[in-house]
């Protein structure tokens, strides 16, 4: 009879696991990833679907927001009245963002024809990529800021990033991400991932001490293992050379302080982000006239895809120029070469900062 027993038992509990096996199988498994359905991250394509851009809620009565933080905003010269106090507001022209030798040598010595700029503000940065021939989008959370742009309005995406993940339909040669992961919480950075990850190249600064809504205050370390932990590689000598370039005119002390730079090979790996990285490329024989690099001719002429969009002189390109052969005469110690001291011995290095 025990025997009996303990069968029966033994047989309503089998039932009652295959039941439950059942109920869980019908059940949707949580997947962390959900949020990026349809996009893959670790191998991107121009036609990954978004979720659509979410707007911030704005607000309307004090109330509703942290009155103090409102008063800080104010005094502190920050635009987003109406705007909800995790944004991180924007400056009327911040211009220690702002460096035209360094957006000079991105157009002409890197070949940058696009940018997506992340939390743009009023659109200056934008605009000065704009106005030079580059393809541009701006994406920015504030709506007091969209509504006093510098931008055209199909060129600006209004998106919160604290309201989800949003990202382009299309490629950039850059990201420009200045002034702003200081302001979003780790717990969010995912959701402006994805567009730094439709980036060959990704320009980011950070802050070393508090502000508006500073919540992400950290060293460069910190902020290489996110990065890098995501895919995208730091690069140390793309870091020196834009730092240096900022150095040459007024204003550019956030790039001083903690510009990086990025490279997103699965980007950057696309035939159409295959211009970047320019410079002359042949070098001496009487097919250069005496210099030590010139233009190549005949079929290693570059095509016009490969050339940059912006061509105006400007009174940096020397200095520009100059600067970025001394430097990277430090990288290539294996060059040994009489032309390479030549040319190093020539070279004038006097920057703004001094």
């Amino acid at each position: 009879a025990l025997v009996s027993t303990l069968l029966y038992t033994v047989h309503s509990l089998n039932q009652r696991i295959g039941h439950l096996e059942m109920v869980v199988a019908r059940q949707p498994m949580f997947d962390p990833r959900s949020q990026f359905r349809g996009y893959e991250t670790s191998r991107l394509s121009s036609d990954s679907a978004s979720p659509p851009n979410i707007p911030s809620t704005p607000v309307l009565d004090a109330d509703q927001d942290d009155a103090r933080k409102q008063e800080m905003r104010k005094k502190s010269g920050y635009g987003g009245s109406k705007d909800p106090s995790h944004l991180g507001g924007f400056t009327a022209n911040d211009i220690e963002g702002q460096s035209d030798p360094l957006w000079t040598w991105m157009m002409k010595n890197l070949v940058v024809k696009s940018v997506v700029d992340v939390g743009c503000g009023r659109g200056i940065s934008t605009s000065w990529f704009l106005k030079r021939n580059a393809s541009v989008l701006c994406v920015e959370g504030s709506h007091d800021a969209v509504t006093q742009s510098y931008l055209p309005a199909e060129l600006i995406v209004e998106h919160d990033i604290y309201r989800g993940p949003w990202w382009p339909n299309r490629t950039f040669d850059v990201a420009w991400v200045v002034e702003f992961t200081e302001h979003i919480g780790r717990q969010y950075i995912n959701n402006y991932m994805p567009i730094l990850k439709k980036s060959a190249l990704v320009f980011a600064t950070h802050s070393y001490w508090g502000g508006w809504h500073h919540v992400e205050v950290h060293g460069d370390y910190w902020w290489k293992v996110r990065y890098e932990g995501q895919g995208l590689i730091y690069s140390k000598e793309l870091t020196i050379l834009a730092q240096a370039m900022a150095g040459l005119g007024p204003g550019g002390q956030h790039f001083l302080n903690s510009l990086q730079v990025f490279i997103n090979p699965a980007v950057m790996a696309l035939p159409e982000h295959q211009h970047l990285v320019g410079g002359l490329g042949c070098f001496g024989g009487n097919d250069c006239g005496g210099r030590h690099w010139c233009p190549c001719k005949g079929k290693d002429a570059l095509p016009e895809s490969f050339l940059p969009v912006f061509t105006e002189e400007t009174k940096y390109d020397g200095r520009i120029n100059d600067l970025e052969l001394s430097i990277i005469g430090h990288f290539e110690d294996h060059f040994h070469g009489n032309a390479w001291k030549e040319i190093m011995a020539k070279t004038k290095m006097q920057t703004f900062q001094g």
